[in-house]
């Protein structure tokens, strides 16, 4: 059965874990070995032992809370850490709201992460945490006197804006608007299955299925099964990803060669001289990158045909009804027979997809909203907190971008 589209995200179960929780699991037990070993390593010249508690000793062989050491100590269930996924975005987004629009305080590292303690991982501790933050988009800003407080990139404020202000004005013209997604499901049976469709409020469509060792043509599947189907000025939502971020012209680096900076400034009809040096002409790369959409051969392939293009910001990549047939798919038991898929999704019924497009632009609109508020009242909760007596506890653990990767 499909999912109810008023059910919250988090609360929807899944039958397949996302590759990233593996590797998010991965890299903490080796951060665990790592300690363990440290720890074990200062305590040889330790006598009496450094903590005579049983959960303070844990918590410094692991760096794990003793709340949860404690918790996971009592559970008569030995997975019960197993049971936990990946962090949800959208969790901590709206923590982060309710302490700029209820709480009228921007928060500090430790604040959000006590606010949030029952709804994260427990496998997140709070340097993690941090790293965490700096994945999806999230940066520290100094109040003087008060400290570092956490606040949400810019850019990443602004390209959820430009996204939802345009698919609402999409939605408002009536426009026919099509979602569009890769799935990857393993039978229990059979290897990965690959599967392209579009997603509207009537139906789902252009069903192509994929082994693991086909070549996946994402532009050839647009131009065959996608366009031949869709009305004319139709809009077209899709995820950034491997299989359709294919650039015409790729934005040059540092290490590119010199003559494909020129080709670069040349096809952007940038002026520029042959006789400048490799630095010179990445000056002008960066100087004019931000102001030279990205061509995709998708998006240029799709706008040719008279149709719009938008993708979705990583930061809100679930608000779309791609989720509706992840949860009608995984909770199918699958063969890597194609017809059983192509089958499950057209049988979805249409009042589902009504009712779950219904639920994205509510979604869409209170998300916007949201953002406006904040958006109003940011400026004055930074000049309201200089004012502070108090200062924050020091956050001096702040990872850089490497680390978060």
């Amino acid at each position: 059965m499909a999912a109810d589209p008023h059910q919250s995200t988090s609360a929807m179960n899944y039958a397949f874990m996302s590759p990233d929780v593996y590797n998010v699991k991965f890299k903490e037990t080796m951060h665990i070995i790592s300690r363990v070993v440290q720890q074990c390593t200062e305590e040889q010249s330790n006598t009496p032992l450094p903590c005579n508690d049983y959960l303070q000793r844990a918590s410094k062989y692991t760096g794990f809370d003793t709340k949860m050491l404690a918790k996971y100590a009592n559970s008569d269930d030995p997975h019960v850490i197993l049971k936990y996924q990946e962090a949800d975005r959208n969790i901590i987004y709206q923590e982060l709201s309710n302490f700029y629009l209820n709480k009228k305080i921007m928060p500090t590292t430790r604040q959000l992460f006590d606010a949030l303690y029952e709804k994260i991982p427990v496998y997140i501790d709070i340097r993690n945490f941090r790293k965490l933050l700096v994945k999806m988009g999230y940066a520290w800003k100094e109040i003087v006197p008060y400290g570092l407080v956490i606040m949400e990139k810019p850019a990443v404020t602004y390209e959820r804006y430009h996204y939802l202000k345009k698919i609402m004005e999409y939605r408002k013209e009536e426009l026919p608007i099509f979602f569009v997604d890769l799935r990857c499901e393993n039978g229990k049976k059979a290897g990965p299955l690959y599967f392209l469709y579009a997603v509207s409020k009537c139906s789902i469509q252009a069903i192509d299925t994929y082994e693991f060792n086909q070549d996946l043509n994402f532009e050839k599947w647009v131009e065959k099964s996608l366009l031949p189907i869709i009305p004319p000025n139709s809009v077209i939502v899709m995820h950034n990803a491997y299989y359709n971020n294919e650039q015409i012209r790729k934005v040059p680096t540092i290490n590119s060669y010199k003559q494909d900076m020129i080709e670069w400034l040349e096809y952007n009809n940038i002026p520029c001289s042959r006789s400048l040096s490799k630095t010179e002409l990445y000056t002008l790369v960066e100087k004019y990158t931000n102001c030279n959409e990205k061509l995709y051969k998708s998006d240029v392939l799709i706008k040719n045909h008279g149709h719009k293009v938008l993708r979705i910001p990583k930061c809100i990549k679930e608000v779309a009804p791609t989720r509706l047939v992840s949860e009608a798919v995984t909770k199918t038991v699958l063969t890597k027979n194609p017809k059983i898929i192509t089958t499950l999704l057209q049988d979805i019924p249409m009042d589902w997809l009504k009712k779950y497009d219904q639920f994205i632009a509510e979604q869409e609109r209170i998300i916007f909203e949201n953002d406006m508020k904040i958006d109003s009242i940011i400026d004055d909760l930074c000049e309201t907190m200089k004012r502070f007596n108090t200062k924050a506890d020091p956050d001096s653990d702040l990872p850089s971008c490497s680390d978060s990767e």
